[in-house]
């Protein structure tokens, strides 16, 4: 029998098992994103599926940013915060942007073409770790002029 699936993901696996609120929080950073650029004078739109590789698509005088966007709400005291970032590359987005609620809000926005096939990164908003990351994302800390600008120039 040809079953309808549902176009929502009010009904896909991870909002039904206990995935609900990490959907809602997902929601709530792109949001934040969204609010920003918005307040920066970004023209902002959402894809039409929730299955898009991309959170929000961002315009800034005719050119289009597909953006992703990545959260970490909770925090481990003393330690850096990880935020997986797998399947973000440079064919199905413009740029990464990372929320951190703690210590303090902080956006990171950056490139995905900087990327280089990570798939977990670890920022340190606090403070520089004891012990050297691979990377350190500081440069990217608040870097909103990456989206206002096409994706060579960066």
């Amino acid at each position: 029998m040809n079953e309808k699936k549902p176009i929502s993901t009010a009904h896909s696996v991870s909002s039904t098992n206990g995935g609900e609120g990490r959907f809602k929080l997902g929601r709530s950073a792109e949001l934040l994103v969204a609010a920003r650029l918005v307040d920066l004078g970004f023209d902002i739109f959402f894809p039409f599926s929730d299955r898009s590789p991309v959170d929000l698509i961002g315009i800034w005088e005719g050119q289009t940013q597909r953006i992703q966007v990545k959260a970490r709400w909770t925090t481990r005291e003393g330690a850096g915060q990880h935020v997986t970032v797998s399947g973000v590359r440079s064919s199905n987005a413009d740029a990464l942007v990372v929320y951190l609620d703690k210590p303090t809000p902080s956006f990171y926005i950056i490139p995905s073409s900087e990327l280089n096939g990570a798939t977990t990164m670890t920022f340190y908003p606090g403070g520089r770790s004891a012990k050297r990351p691979k990377k350190y994302w500081d440069e990217w800390r608040d870097r909103w002029d990456v989206l206002k600008c096409s994706p060579e120039c960066t």
